[in-house]
């Protein structure tokens, strides 16, 4: 993903951020902090997902029985998504604190 995809997501998530905020009416500081662990638990999941892609050689069933091997294609497109996933992180850390800062 390119450094334009990157932006545009993270200004898709920023915005998600302040509808919901605004859809569910979130006044208080501590509902919007609340919303916006929410979101970063939804990024992490995704992101202990990749990291394991690139910590082990094969895919794994749900008896923990080794599944397919995975490709450098796989890994490679795996740290692409581990960036982009910290990106994102990033960008919700300070649209928060700006959040709560402009409060």
């Amino acid at each position: 993903m390119n450094g334009a995809a990157i932006r545009k997501t993270c200004a898709q998530f920023v915005e998600l951020f302040h509808e919901l905020v605004e859809s569910f009416g979130l006044e208080d500081r501590k509902a919007r902090r609340q919303l916006g662990f929410v979101l970063r638990v939804y990024l992490t999941r995704k992101l202990a997902y990749q990291r394991a892609l690139l910590q082990h050689d094969h895919r794994y069933d749900l008896d923990a029985n080794p599944a397919g091997k995975i490709s450098k294609d796989d890994k490679d497109h795996a740290r692409a998504q581990v960036k982009q996933i910290w990106q994102k992180i990033k960008q919700a850390r300070e649209v928060s604190s700006i959040d709560v800062e402009s409060r």
